[in-house]
């Protein structure tokens, strides 16, 4: 790994699974709770550090990330995650309505009368608990959609500490005579959620059912079974050895990765009081309006969506982050889906207030085409380090999706720098490999390490990103618009997808311009204080916040950008979100710009570093480019940093204060001031 430019690794206690005759089978062996397993991985952690290697903890057997294999649930069934269940019929007036009830516990039925626009009409609902109780009974209860791999940990549904769960409603279905108009019922109950979610359907050979996200006990056991085995082997102060954790994909599983017969929203003990003394309102009788469109429906599920966000946030990722710190070193690892808003609802509340309770906010980068490349989820974890004042990121990167074709598509070195470059671009700092390399000899290998090697280096040195543009993240108004649906995969034609398209306009009106900036939230916001015409957030200042999307601002944030500008700051609303660059143009120059003008392919990222002023420029083309740029801060003692060579040169101005720059395909540079 030395040889070929590698600078460490992201390790775990070794697990795998079975296979007998070429069969996979349901069985799991090794990982922390099997003594012959660790000393393998002790010392191949002691002979790397030795060597000076970086290492990261991975945490978990699999992924998503929660279930320590099945430990974290073993003898405790009662931290399972659990979820709404929500079963939809519409009828018309005059006809008997046959409802199939979900399986679990009973919470609420309810009949809402529909506007012509066939949204839920004001005026109330009709409680059809009456009807429920007439319904068709059926012994043992009605089970969940089936299925299709059972788990690992499946030994029937758990009943401990939660009696009657699996008694009090064992109703198949119920009928009601329809009043005159158009309405839609809603049958809620509430039950253990595994089958279609991301624990059943992710790629492993092995599930497990997952603990809910939204509890603090059922954290603190999962490291408890998992991450304190590591202390107990290596000692309290972790931080000796691993850099960071890097947990995996873990969410609320509040949507179906494969169509199931219901909707679904997460549930936790606690989730319904803090609704209640957030809005007043009962959380049950609310349901119908979070999972369709009424009048209220926008401010409920606001309501909701942000105290799932915010208990998640506390109860999974505050707890492993506070765990980590008090052991020497960091919280790390990707959420699922960064690159989708339906995802960022649906599976975390508030996607980008969990990314931030992270200490090293990183993503899963699955493909190398650069055009490909996801550049704005590498933005959301740099800005969150940004934001918090973390050093460090990391991607998972690799080929994965052009190795998983019909026909396999053999990604070339470029492409894999181009790659590498999005991901340097949006704060990107530390990269694990899970290329296959196939075809790519070892002095192939060390070029890569190397380049990248020496950008990282100077990038990542003490700083800060000099961005003068803040791209504000439409939490609230994506909660809005979420309304959940049969499957996550399928959201063409919803209002999230049209929340997102429009978000995108914005932010890739910003990149295709070559314009610096990072995205930041409310809470970013409502921290900053106002200074001589910019919003000043620690090393962070910002002379411009742009708002594409949003509309929904707490009154607080309103009254603070208001005053910003006031102050002489510039703040863009939403609106024409695909000529934002242009808007943004108006007001503030670019800190580089392309002489000339025009369409191009450079992007720049600008920084302050120990080597002073840096801008990292990268041709984020497959063709090369030849130009001249300005710098907004041009003087003499401009250096080029070319990571293909060894050393910097000075750059020679023009006699119009402009830089002649020459860019092979996929090529970056760093010029320094």
């Amino acid at each position: 790994m030395l040889d070929r430019g590698y600078g460490g690794f992201a390790g775990n206690v070794a697990f795998g699974s079975i296979r007998t005759n070429g069969t996979w089978k349901g069985v799991w062996k090794g990982y922390v709770d099997e003594e012959p397993f660790w000393p393998q991985f002790i010392h191949a952690v002691n002979f790397a550090k030795a060597a000076n290697m970086s290492l990261w903890l991975y945490d978990e057997c699999g992924y998503p990330s929660g279930t320590a294999r099945d430990l974290t649930l073993k003898g405790h069934p009662e931290l399972e995650n659990t979820g709404y269940l929500i079963a939809v019929t519409t009828a018309e007036g005059g006809a008997t309505a046959t409802v199939k009830m979900p399986p679990g516990a009973f919470r609420r039925a309810v009949a809402w009368p529909l506007a012509a626009d066939g949204t839920l009409a004001q005026g109330g609902c009709v409680d059809l608990a009456d009807a429920v109780a007439r319904g068709v009974r059926t012994s043992p209860p009605p089970p969940f959609a089936s299925a299709r791999v059972r788990p690992y940990d499946a030994e029937g549904r758990p009943e401990a500490g939660f009696e009657g769960w699996r008694t009090n409603s064992p109703v198949a279905s119920f009928t009601w005579n329809v009043p005159p108009g158009k309405w839609k019922i809603f049958a809620v109950t509430e039950d253990w959620t595994y089958e279609g979610t991301h624990a059943e359907c992710k790629g492993m050979k092995v599930k497990f059912r997952y603990p809910n996200p939204l509890r603090k006990d059922a954290i603190a056991r999962y490291l408890e079974v998992n991450h304190e085995q590591y202390v107990r082997h290596l000692g309290n102060d972790l931080g000796r050895y691993f850099v960071s954790t890097f947990t995996d994909e873990p969410s609320i599983m509040s949507n179906w990765w494969r169509p199931m017969p219901y909707l679904t929203l997460p549930s936790a003990p606690g989730l319904a009081e803090a609704y209640r003394k957030r809005t007043g309102r009962d959380l049950l009788d609310d349901i119908p309006l979070i999972s369709a469109d009424g009048a209220d429906s926008a401010e409920c599920r606001i309501a909701f969506w942000d105290i799932a966000g915010q208990m998640t946030a506390d109860a999974f990722f505050g707890t492993i982050s506070d765990w980590c710190r008090a052991h020497g070193f960091r919280s790390g690892g990707h959420l699922m889906g960064e690159e989708t808003f339906n995802f960022h609802v649906s599976h975390y509340g508030d996607f980008f207030r969990c990314m931030r309770r992270l200490d090293a906010p990183s993503i899963d980068c699955l493909t190398s085409i650069p055009s490909n490349v996801s550049w704005l989820a590498a933005l959301y974890a740099g800005s969150a380090r940004e934001l918090n004042g973390a050093r460090y990121t990391m991607s998972e990167t690799s080929d994965h999706c052009e190795r998983n074709r019909k026909t396999v598509y053999q990604v070339c070195e470029g492409e894999v720098n181009g790659t590498l470059n999005r991901l340097l671009w949006g704060g990107i700092n530390t990269f694990t490999s899970y290329y296959s390399f196939r075809g790519f000899k070892d002095d192939a290998l060390r070029r890569i390490n190397v380049r990248l090697g020496r950008l990282n280096t100077l990038l990542l040195t003490d700083g800060a990103s000099l961005a003068e543009i803040a791209v504000l993240y439409p939490a609230a108004d994506m909660q809005a618009a979420y309304v959940p649906g049969p499957l996550v995969w399928n959201d063409k034609g919803t209002a999230i997808r049209a929340l997102e398209n429009r978000f995108m306009a914005g932010v890739r009106s910003l990149y295709e311009a070559g314009r610096c900036f990072m995205v930041v939230d409310a809470d970013a916001l409502a921290a900053a204080r106002i200074e001589g015409g910019e919003l000043v957030h620690g090393k962070l200042r910002w002379k411009v916040v742009a708002l594409p999307a949003s509309t929904r601002l707490d009154p607080a944030i309103r009254a603070k950008l208001d005053a910003f500008r006031r102050a002489g700051g510039h703040v863009v609303d939403a609106g024409d979100e695909a000529a934002l660059a242009t808007r943004v143009g108006q007001i503030l120059p670019p800190a580089m710009s392309v002489v000339g003008g025009g369409p191009h392919p450079l992007r720049v990222a600008h920084r302050t570093t120990s080597e002073g002023e840096v801008y990292f420029v990268m041709n984020d083309s497959a063709e090369p480019w030849t130009g001249k740029v300005a710098l907004r801060n041009a003087a003499f003692g401009i250096m080029s940093w070319d990571p293909e060579k060894d050393r910097a040169s000075p750059v020679a101005l023009n006699a119009d204060g402009s830089i002649s720059l020459s860019f092979a395909p996929w090529s970056a540079i760093i010029l320094s001031l």
